[in-house]
């Protein structure tokens, strides 16, 4: 049964509830406890059971369906409505506390909503398993080899290794967007608006952070690989979506392990080669390690003549797919947040300057991307402004294993300068 099938059957078995509350009063009973209420007479009672079972969406559901017929709720189901859509419009939500918005985060955006997000990233997908963390910092080791002898008879001990340590911290950093709703709008606005919401919540969160893995740099100052100028430069904007905490993958290969970088210049297929060498063993496993690219190295990519025809690549040529699935058994993954980059692989202050192309290479068992926050809604009212501020975050956060500014630890690599 597919969501609308579901949905269709949801409404169905509301409406039919309902139609039997036009013709039967809804049943109370007393309380066998008033719990010390006293005199409030109103609160002795409860109503019948079957209305908890409904949440704002069902609720708004139905109330749409029989607005289509020229009806309306029964006051004990519309007043339930008004109740949660209020809670919505009207209080802070949060994730963790019962009774102040808890229930309202799960019934607007369901429980799957960061999964969701998550499952359509294309490269954070490249990290699974991500680690759900139990704690803002997380701290990772990693051993060196062990090294192995033969000994010198039986019972005979062997030398011992000295075995080498490294200890990462994977740090948890906070990303929140805001999105305001004018009352005049509609006071049933943001409810209205709950299904839109939902999907722009899963476009740009998986957005942004395939943008983070690839491009974050927490630099501060007057540039970064994001914001670069050759001398002098600007202040990095306050509001930049990069400034995230972590480093990423471009990061990485620019400011940290430098071998790990290549000029490439005009695209040939060799240029993959160079990179996978550039791995080392850490690219022994072509099926674990991952290609990185923009769009327009992809619309190079796919002219090459060891990819576009069929007598060398049969049906997986891209003359017939359009697309790159794998080069030397490396999988390629295409992403919209890879930026064209000026000459040194960075993103220049200057727009006009970004004109070229960038490949990343990345062993997936060397980086975690961790979660400690999931995806949080919150609604806030502005009585003196007029509207509700829709606050959406989440926690991410993300480390590679080993020491990052050692060049035994070669697990990632950029192709930068790519003539597109």
């Amino acid at each position: 049964m597919n969501e609308l099938d579901k949905a269709l059957a949801t409404a169905k078995g509301v409406e039919t509830q309902l139609d039997a509350l036009d013709t039967k009063p809804v049943t109370r009973k007393m309380k066998f406890d008033d719990g010390g209420i006293g005199n409030n007479l109103d609160s002795r009672f409860v109503k019948k059971p079957t209305l908890d079972n409904y949440g704002l969406e069902e609720l708004a559901l139905c109330r749409m369906i029989l607005a289509a017929r020229g009806s309306e709720m029964p006051d004990a189901y519309e007043s339930k409505f008004q109740s949660l859509a209020e809670r919505a419009r009207k209080y802070t939500m949060t994730t963790g506390d019962a009774g102040t918005g808890a229930e309202l985060v799960d019934t607007i955006m369901y429980p799957r909503l960061f999964q969701d997000i998550i499952s359509k990233s294309l490269v954070a997908a490249l990290f699974e398993p991500w680690l759900d963390m139990p704690s803002g910092k997380v701290e990772l080791s990693s051993l060196g080899d062990v090294t192995f002898y033969k000994p010198a008879g039986e019972g005979v001990t062997v030398t011992a290794t000295d075995l080498a340590t490294r200890k990462q911290t994977l740090t948890a950093y906070t990303v929140k967007a805001q999105v305001d709703v004018s009352d005049e709008e509609d006071e049933d606005s943001v409810v209205a608006l709950i299904p839109a919401i939902r999907a722009n919540l899963i476009r740009n969160a998986k957005e942004v952070i395939d943008e983070a893995i690839l491009n974050a740099d927490a630099s501060t100052g007057t540039q970064n690989i994001n914001y670069y100028a050759a001398t002098g430069g600007s202040n990095i904007p306050t509001s930049s979506r990069f400034l995230l905490g972590f480093d990423g993958l471009i990061h990485y290969c620019l400011n940290e392990v430098t071998g790990q970088k290549t000029d490439l210049g005009a695209l040939a297929i060799g240029d993959f080669g160079a990179l996978i060498s550039l791995l080392g063993k850490y690219a022994d496993v072509p099926a674990r390690c991952a290609f990185v690219i923009d769009r327009w190295v992809k619309n190079k990519a796919i002219l090459l003549t060891e990819f576009l025809t069929v007598d060398k690549m049969g049906a997986n040529a891209t003359i017939l797919t359009g697309q790159i699935g794998e080069v030397f058994g490396v999988p390629v993954v295409l992403s919209g947040q890879l930026q064209k980059s000026n000459a040194t692989g960075q993103v220049d202050q200057t727009g006009g300057s970004n004109t070229l192309g960038r490949i990343v290479l990345v062993n997936r068992d060397m980086w975690l991307f961790g979660i400690r926050r999931n995806i949080r809604v919150a609604v806030q009212h502005d009585e003196a402004k007029t509207l509700s501020s829709i606050v959406v975050s989440m926690r991410i956060a993300l480390q590679c294993y080993g020491d990052r500014s050692s060049a035994s630890y070669c697990h990632t690599a950029l192709g930068y300068n790519v003539t597109v």
